[in-house]
């Protein structure tokens, strides 16, 4: 090994724990060949497709990358994800030209392109640069712990056309991990804002559903020798209807929530529906119905109105968070299902836990078919309708739809491409992350589902006919829970206690509002003395709430937003000084507990109320 190969190495090493050393000196770069450009710098040059190809300018590679980085933007962004290093001429324009306090994260795929490079260039400043973090074909673990924190941060994607020339679909595919995986932790803050305050309430309110209802593990492992079929409700779930209907006596067909009105209104019964959303607006997809064969398999925070609005036999799987567990303690279990972010995961899981052979998808469409958003005659399609007037249409309803986030061309089942975005990307990374070889992808159009076969619905082979509903029904029947009074008691009890927790706690958190308030003003006047002793009293309200397990928890799941933009790197404003912002991340943390201290002893009195 020369010089510049030990020298670059041995700077990599004192800021990264991610790169394996012995792969890399064991990879073979001689599928690379060094060329020396015009100003002197070598440049590697590889054979693509036969032909001979530079990844950088064999004239000037340093102007080239000057020109590449001349229409990005160095002055707003935290951080900047390069994919593609090449010999890294680009990344050493870019480190140049950023802020002191941004950072730049590169992906390269080759760890033979990384020798060659360390072998023929001295990146020693580059490497050595704490602001520089190199990669070399991550998996997703690795980037999920490296992005991890930086959700808030303002990035910028540069992807080196020159890395790109080798293998193209690999630098699309890793970008589109790496966006999922940002979008995925804005969708959960953003759900969490959304949502948190609401999941706590429909438990309270659905309390005497858990105690009630029998859990969704009666059914679990019961149905090996089956095939179910996942039914969405994507915009081609129109064209599916005929090989649903045929299908419906020999396979279990388990539908999400919003497709079950559909399939209804076309004479199709499904044998399990789930509901799993909090809204209100859930409900109405079960509106107007009499009595079905149907089973609904609900989660413990949907809307109490889904569970009056359903008028057949209900099952209640168990409460996904933590803190929630002690309900089981009296009631039992309910049984886990699995949370991908969409009903269709939960269904999906739902279905490997009955323990079924194999799994169809259809009407997964996880793009916009047709330019429509879901399918036609679903609850959803109906409110378009209905608001719609000459200078508002459904079709200007779609559109708007479309450009809610910017658009993501992927590859479509039928082939060539299909129109989808990001929040939708996230769900079908869910679906590929199964790798399950038992899951086939039967949707009449949509987005190709890696790791899960597309198949046309005419070649699903014909199995005979089985008593389905019979069978869901007996187990349904064996399994009635009956005498509840006791359990409603301890349950009573239980929630005694937690009051008594979150009512001391709250006097607490009331005293760290207010001593976090002092220690703002104080260190604006620099008050040292005073700033050590409220520093001090804080330290012992945090050890109090600390030993209060039960109620800090529940407090916690009511405050998810908040301790998340702690937690995930948001700033509360645009503060630049660390020990100010740390001051205010503080404060803000103790008024968001303080609030859900309150929130909840509401909640516990209205459990009380209703199980009384």
């Amino acid at each position: 090994m020369n010089s510049f190969y030990g020298n670059n190495v041995e700077s990599l090493k004192k800021n990264n724990d991610f790169i394996d050393f012995e792969r890399l000196s064991g990879s073979d770069s001689s599928c690379l060949e060094p060329v020396q450009s015009r100003t002197g710098a070598f440049v590697p040059v590889a054979e693509i497709d036969g032909k001979k190809t530079s990844i950088h300018s064999k004239y000037d590679p340093q102007k080239e990358a000057e020109r590449f980085l001349s229409d990005v933007d160095t002055s707003g962004s935290d951080l900047y994800i390069v994919f593609g290093f090449g010999y890294g001429f680009h990344v050493e324009i870019l480190l140049k030209s950023i802020r002191k306090d941004a950072s730049i994260l590169i992906i390269e795929k080759n760890y033979y392109m990384l020798k060659s490079a360390f072998e023929n260039r001295d990146l020693s400043s580059l490497l050595g640069d704490e602001r520089v973090l190199l990669l070399a074909d991550p998996d997703e673990d690795t980037i999920s712990m490296i992005m991890k924190g930086k959700s808030s941060h303002k990035m910028t994607f540069i992807l080196h056309r020159g890395s790109c020339q080798i293998d193209n679909e690999y630098y699309g595919n890793i970008s589109r991990v790496v966006k999922s995986y940002l979008s995925t932790k804005e969708v959960n803050i953003a759900t969490l804002a959304k949502f948190e305050k609401l999941w706590n309430s429909n438990i309270a309110r659905n309390i005497n559903a858990l105690i009630d209802y029998q859990g969704v593990n009666n059914f679990y492992g019961k149905f090996s020798g089956f095939e179910a079929i996942i039914i969405g409700a994507g915009p081609s779930l129109s064209d599916s209807m005929d090989f649903l209907r045929k299908n419906r006596s020999s396979r279990i067909l388990i539908a999400v929530d919003t497709a079950y009105s559909i399939l209804v209104r076309n004479g199709i019964i499904p044998h399990f529906t789930l509901c799993v959303d909090p809204q209100v607006v859930n409900a109405r997809y079960f509106e107007d119905f009499i009595e079905s064969d149907t089973v609904l398999v609900t989660d413990p925070t949907v809307h109490p109105s889904v569970l009056r609005f359903f008028t057949g036999k209900k099952i209640i799987s168990s409460p996904a968070f933590d803190t929630l567990k002690w309900i089981e303690k009296h009631t039992g279990e309910k049984g886990e299902i699995t949370h991908g972010g969409s009903v269709s995961t939960n269904a999906y899981d739902f279905a490997r836990r009955l323990g079924v052979d194999r799994i169809y998808l259809t009407g997964q469409d996880l793009s916009f078919t047709g330019y429509l958003a879901h399918a036609k005659g679903s609850y959803l399609d109906e409110q378009i309708h209905n608001h719609t007037y000459r200078l508002k249409n459904q079709e200007m309803f779609n559109i708007n739809q479309l450009r809610a986030l910017p658009p993501v061309y992927i590859e479509s089942i039928a082939g060539g491409k299909v129109r989808t975005n990001q929040k939708m990307i996230i769900f079908l990374n869910w679906f590929e992350k199964r790798n399950d070889d038992s899951l086939y992808n039967a949707s009449a159009a949509g987005a190709k589902i890696r790791n899960a076969p597309g198949i046309k619905q005419k070649d699903v082979p014909d199995l005979p006919e089985k008593d389905i509903a019979g069978m869901i029904h007996g187990i349904f029947n064996k399994n009635q829970i009956s005498g509840n009074a006791a359990v409603k008691s301890e349950i009573f009890r239980n929630i005694s206690m937690f009051e008594n927790e979150i009512t001391s706690l709250s006097e607490r958190l009331d005293s760290a509002v207010r001593f976090s308030e002092e220690l703002l003003q104080k260190f604006y006047s620099n008050d040292k003395k005073r700033i050590s002793e409220i520093i001090r009293r804080l330290d012992l309200i945090d050890e109090y709430i600390s030993g209060r397990v039960n109620a800090k928890d529940m407090i916690g799941l009511s405050v998810q937003k908040v301790i998340h933009t702690v937690t995930e790197g948001y700033d509360i404003d645009d503060e630049k000084d660390e020990k100010l912002k740390s001051i205010k991340k503080s404060l803000f943390l103790y008024k968001g507990l303080k609030e859900g201290s309150r929130f909840n002893l509401k909640i516990l009195a209205k459990m009380k109320c209703l199980i009384s």
